[in-house]
């Protein structure tokens, strides 16, 4: 009997162990996404902690220098951070590049799983 009441004790801990992180501290870490630009890929890097966006890193290298890659640096990691998504303004001039974004953005929401 005392086995099997240890056997039970080591069994819970161990689920405990392994149960997710998202059950008192939300979803944590570094997520990708990607969307299409002119150029080709826009990659956008969020971070997240506790189920909230902290960061945001856009990679536009692919762009236009003139156009897409000047509009890649009108986004900010605020724009992510106060929103906690994709709902910002477009940058005139660079609606492809912006959409791309946006959709970059939603992609790695996507895979952090704050998103649908």
């Amino acid at each position: 009997m005392k086995k099997i009441l240890a056997l039970a004790a080591v069994a819970m801990l161990a689920l405990t162990a392994c149960s997710s992180s998202e059950s008192g501290s939300g979803v944590n870490g570094t997520f990708e996404g990607t969307g299409t630009g002119i150029g080709g890929s826009v990659k956008v890097t969020l971070t997240v902690e506790n189920s909230k966006v902290t960061k945001a890193e856009f990679d536009c290298s692919t762009e236009t220098a003139t156009i897409g890659q000047v509009a890649c640096t009108y986004f900010d990691d605020n724009d992510v951070v106060e929103n906690s998504g994709a709902d910002f303004d477009n940058y005139s001039g660079a609606t492809v590049t912006s959409k791309a974004v946006k959709t970059a953005v939603t992609a790695a929401l996507q895979e952090a799983g704050l998103a649908e």
